[in-house]
């Protein structure tokens, strides 16, 4: 066999991965929808179901379809067992970590919960009665300052916002019994990006520069803060690049697969929030317009019944919250849109950007240090810009889940000038290739779905922006082989190190699951029942639950004794007394490094 024809071999078996992966998911997803059509309820069967299915179609393309006819039986067999293992791995994983991030350990992680619990939200919303009060507010009111408790709060973040995400991972928590493997998910979906994008880059770069950039790619520093949280802003970058891999794929080849790959894609993102449709509708706006300027329409007739068979499902399937929202609240966006809007940004706004135009704030957030200071947060300090590659320990230390300021890594503003002198490069070298002209349409494409978020200045609400230095530094890499090597180089060197950096989030949570592993089983091994007070993370119950620590819930906040707060939360208890159980290994190995763990959990900030 050829060079040529090995690589578009290899191209196709990582394809099939990454495609079993995503079926997977999205075959999860559709039953779940059904199951709640029919009044039925989450439950441990979906998910299996949804990976034989999976499996059987991966089996029939492997060894039935003409597409895979030439392929070889060891290739066959180790992508059929391949994504097979990587979903043990990411439920391993996944059930290993703590989430400690404040909204997976408030109402998404609720979610969750309710869902495995029996909860149809097709059929009903939580809350009841208690939550008639919605009927009299108005646009641009704020939940936090009407003095409502945050059970009432995290109720309309779970009633009105999209669920789809929390479907498949509440399945995976009902056939599994541990809250945390749900957050598998991520995983699976950036693996999914990788194959995915290694099938449509091994043709065209060397497998060295095609690996590098598919690694980059899909280690968008959102995916990588959130990838162990419940957080859903990581799952649409991964679900972004998803998307335009195969929106690029089915345009080039044209096989049946590409346009299921298209459907599933488009569905489960509509499940995942409510930005992620606007961006969705976007790239298929962008793809019909470029069919039309290109006449080519008619040889694509297929690819646009997929958007719309697509963009119908992704509605059905979240019948709840957008058929649910239309008919109650008036929008399908509520609480974020409508009559009945609530302000979710005032409070989480850095100082001193309330009165900065979208672009003053785009600008100070990217070329500042890295920080997560806010108006109604802890730390209040206004945003403080600095020379592109320097670096401090605050932009390390303050580095998190959802990260305000400098969110894509204290490196990002070099790298985005370093992008635009590789822009420059592409104009004045390529502007009369044909190839260039395909290639400038997607990149303002891409810059359009980031210039249209009025908030664009906070990272975890444009995930998107990380691909578009990736994007020039790979267009550069193929309209311009062998030149401009230099600086190549350097715009790689620059996106590993930035990368780097980012892990830092891994890291810390490695150390707080450490910290809190400690804490439960100086808990268990006092064989009392816990005082607890939930207060802002109920969904923390879970953790008490399943290693059978008894306990009852409380107000703490008047009581004489010292209550003790599981790490990066606000839940307290009282401690019990005299139980001596030796801290793990990584907090023993930080203490003798002379690294002195945070008491609020990690270290540093």
């Amino acid at each position: 066999m050829d060079t040529t024809n090995k690589i578009n071999e290899q191209s196709k078996y990582y394809f099939l991965a990454g495609f079993f992966l995503v079926v997977t998911l999205g075959f999860t997803l559709l039953i779940q929808s059904i199951t709640f059509f029919l009044n039925g309820r989450i439950g441990a069967w979906q998910f299996p179901l949804a990976l034989v299915l999976a499996l059987s179609l991966h089996i029939y393309i492997l060894f039935k379809s003409p597409w895979m006819a030439t392929g070889k039986l060891q290739g066959k067999l180790f992508t059929l067992c391949l994504p097979l293992v990587l979903i043990i791995i990411a439920i391993l994983v996944s059930g290993h970590f703590f989430d400690v991030s404040d909204d997976g350990q408030q109402y998404h992680q609720e979610a969750i919960i309710q869902l495995s619990q029996g909860w149809n939200p097709y059929q009903t919303l939580l809350g009841g009665s208690s939550m008639n009060f919605l009927k009299d507010v108005t646009a641009g009111w704020d939940p936090y300052q009407m003095g409502l408790d945050y059970k009432t709060i995290y109720l309309i973040w779970i009633n009105h916002y999209a669920k789809g995400t929390e479907f498949i991972q509440a399945g995976i928590y009902a056939m599994t019994g541990h809250i945390e493997t749900g957050k598998a998910t991520n995983i699976i979906l950036m693996f999914a990006g990788l194959f995915l994008t290694l099938s449509l880059l091994l043709p065209k770069l060397p497998p060295f520069k095609a690996w590098i950039t598919s690694l980059l790619l899909i280690c968008n520093p959102i995916a990588i803060a959130q990838v162990l949280t419940y957080c859903v802003d990581g799952v649409l970058a991964s679900i972004f690049l998803i998307f335009i891999v195969s929106l690029i794929l089915a345009v080039k080849e044209k096989q049946w697969m590409h346009y299921l790959l298209i459907l599933l894609v488009v569905i489960l993102a509509f499940g995942v929030k409510f930005t992620a449709v606007v961006y969705i509708m976007i790239l298929m706006g962008a793809v019909f317009c470029w069919l039309l300027l290109n006449k080519k329409l008619k040889s694509h007739k297929k690819l646009i019944v997929s958007f719309a068979l697509a963009s119908i499902l992704g509605v059905l399937t979240g019948f709840n919250p957008y058929i649910t929202n239309t008919l109650k609240e008036g929008n399908p966006f509520y609480p974020l849109m409508g009559p009945k809007s609530v302000d979710i940004l005032s409070a989480n706004t850095p100082p001193t950007f309330q009165e900065r135009s979208t672009a003053g704030r785009f600008f100070f957030s990217l070329f500042s240090h890295t920080d997560n200071t806010s108006v109604g947060g802890l730390q209040h300090n206004p945003p403080v810009l600095k020379v592109p590659f320097t670096l401090n320990k605050g932009d390390l230390r303050t580095f998190w889940v959802d990260t305000r300021v400098a969110g894509f890594g204290p490196w990002f503003s070099g790298i985005l000038i370093l992008a635009i002198v590789l822009l420059a490069i592409l104009i004045s070298q390529c502007y009369r290739d044909s190839r260039f002209k395909n290639i400038f349409f997607i990149f303002i494409t891409l810059v359009f779905t980031v210039a249209i978020m009025p908030e664009s200045w906070w990272a975890r609400y444009v995930p998107q922006l990380w691909y578009i230095p990736l994007f020039l530094l790979l267009a550069t890499e193929l309209l311009l082989p062998g030149k401009f090597g230099l600086l190549k180089r350097v715009v790689y060197i620059a996106l590993i190190v930035n990368v780097g950096f980012t892990l830092i989030v891994i890291i810390q949570n490695l150390v707080i699951t450490s910290q809190i592993t400690h804490q439960l089983a100086i808990l268990k091994a006092s064989g009392k029942t816990i005082i607890v007070d939930f207060g802002e993370s109920p969904p923390l119950r879970t953790r008490l639950e399943e290693q059978g620590i008894p306990f009852v819930e409380q107000d703490l906040e008047f009581m004489k004794a010292e209550p003790e707060s599981f790490k990066r939360s606000n839940t307290r208890f009282l401690p019990p007394d005299h139980i001596d159980i030796q801290p793990p290994f990584i907090v023993r190995l930080l203490i003798k490094l002379g690294i002195k763990p945070n008491p609020w959990g990690g270290i540093g900030y």
